[in-house]
């Protein structure tokens, strides 16, 4: 079945028809791929959406398709390389289409691909403020504490005593 939708997008003129990922997605959720069928599937869909201009709505579908059907970020992948290359603006898309999904979904699993969208968030942030850091001229030094010298310590512990 993964293997004759992975050949139906690699045979389809420009973009897939309208909803079909998110078809997919659904379909992986009562009838996950394989591992092996799952990274086919998802490099004909990918190489449709490098094709055309990014579209957030097919890769927050693609990432739906790799939750339900089990797969995690961490065993790398197509999937993560296309989502480590979005811009900020695709990321943001991609995060609010999963907030309005309507098919069946494993939120754990979409959880996992969703940190890798907020961590380059994250990493683009801290990189700002570092950046923003450097840019400020160094604070000057703060005054040294002003100590008693050790004879008038000693004379004032004497006194008080």
């Amino acid at each position: 079945l993964w293997a004759l939708l992975g050949e139906a997008l690699r045979g389809a003129p420009g973009s897939s028809p309208p909803g079909l990922l998110q078809d997919c997605a659904d379909l992986a959720y009562l009838v996950p791929p394989s591992e092996e069928a799952l990274q086919d599937f998802l490099s004909a869909a990918l190489a449709q959406v490098a094709a055309s201009d990014v579209d957030p709505a097919a890769l927050a579908a693609l990432c739906a398709v790799a939750a339900n059907a089990g797969a995690t970020p961490g065993a790398g992948g197509p999937l993560v390389s296309a989502l480590l290359q979005l811009p900020a603006s695709a990321r943001a898309a991609a995060l609010a289409r999963w907030e309005r999904w309507r098919g069946p979904i494993r939120p754990t699993g979409l959880g996992q691909w969703a940190m890798i969208l907020q961590m380059q968030d994250e990493a683009e942030a801290a990189a700002a403020v570092q950046a923003a850091a450097e840019a400020l001229p160094p604070e000057p030094a703060p005054p040294p504490l002003s100590v008693p010298p050790p004879a008038t310590a000693a004379a004032a512990v004497s006194t008080a005593v």
